[in-house]
C-alpha cells in the first residue's frame, strides 16, 4: 500500500467518529489489529502528519497574513516551472512559480509577483525543491538545514542537505524513525527529527 494511502487511512482511523462507524460493521478484532498495525508502521514515526493536512505554514507575508502551501498540489512543469496552490490567510489561490526567476504567477489574473518577505522566499525554495506530489509518496520539508542522509540509520553519510529543502519520501521507515528517501540519487535515509510534513 502507498504511503499516501496509509497517511488516509490514519487520518481515517484517528477521527473517533469515523472509527466509531466502522466498529458495528467489521469484526473488533481486525479493526483492532489494523489500527495496530498502521499505527505500528506509521503513526509511531511521524508520518501520519501528512494524512488529510498538507499544509505547511512559511510565516507571515508583508501584508500580514500567514502564508502556507499545499504540498500535495505541487505539480512540476518542468525543470523551471511549478504549478502549486497555496493559501494567503484564509484565501486558497492557485500559482505557477517560475524558478530561475524567483516569482510566481497567480491565477486567474495573471499576475506576476516577486517576494517580498521572508515567508514568500521560502515558499518559492520549498516549491522549487519539492517533487511533483503522487500518492505513491509523501513530501516533507527539511525545515533546519544542514541535515544529513545516511546509508542506513546511523550509518555513513551519503549527502548533506544545506539548505530549505522538499524531498521526496517513499518506501515507509526503518529503524527508530528514519525516514526512507532518494534524495542523493540512490537509496538513503533521513531521520524524522529533520523533517515536518505540516506546520
Amino acid at each position: 500500500m502507498s504511503i499516501q494511502l496509509w497517511l488516509n487511512f490514519m487520518g481515517f482511523v484517528n477521527n473517533k467518529r469515523a472509527l466509531s462507524l466502522v466498529k458495528p460493521i467489521l469484526p473488533f478484532g481486525y479493526c483492532l489489529n489494523v489500527a495496530i498495525l498502521a499505527f505500528a508502521l506509521i503513526d509511531a514515526h511521524g508520518l501520519s502528519a501528512q494524512a488529510g493536512n498538507c499544509d505547511y505554514s512559511t510565516g507571515i507575508a508583508v501584508g500580514g497574513q500567514n502564508i502556507s502551501i499545499d504540498l500535495c498540489s505541487i505539480s512540476r512543469v518542468s525543470s523551471r516551472n511549478v504549478r502549486f496552490e497555496y493559501y494567503l490567510g484564509d484565501e486558497r489561490i492557485q500559482a505557477q512559480a517560475n524558478c530561475q526567476s524567483r516569482t510566481w504567477i497567480t491565477y486567474p489574473e495573471q499576475a506576476v509577483n516577486r517576494p517580498q518577505s521572508q515567508a514568500t522566499r521560502d515558499m518559492l525554495q520549498i516549491v522549487c525543491t519539492a517533487p511533483s506530489f503522487n500518492e505513491g509518496i509523501a513530501i516533507g520539508v527539511v525545515f533546519d538545514p544542514p541535515s544529513n542522509v545516511r546509508s542506513s540509520p546511523n550509518g555513513s553519510i551519503i549527502c548533506t542537505i544545506s539548505k530549505l529543502t522538499a524531498i521526496e519520501l517513499s518506501g515507509g521507515v526503518v529503524g527508530d524513525g528514519w525516514l526512507r528517501t532518494n534524495f542523493c540519487g540512490r537509496g538513503g535515509v533521513i531521520h524524522r527529527s529533520q523533517v515536518l510534513f505540516r506546520r
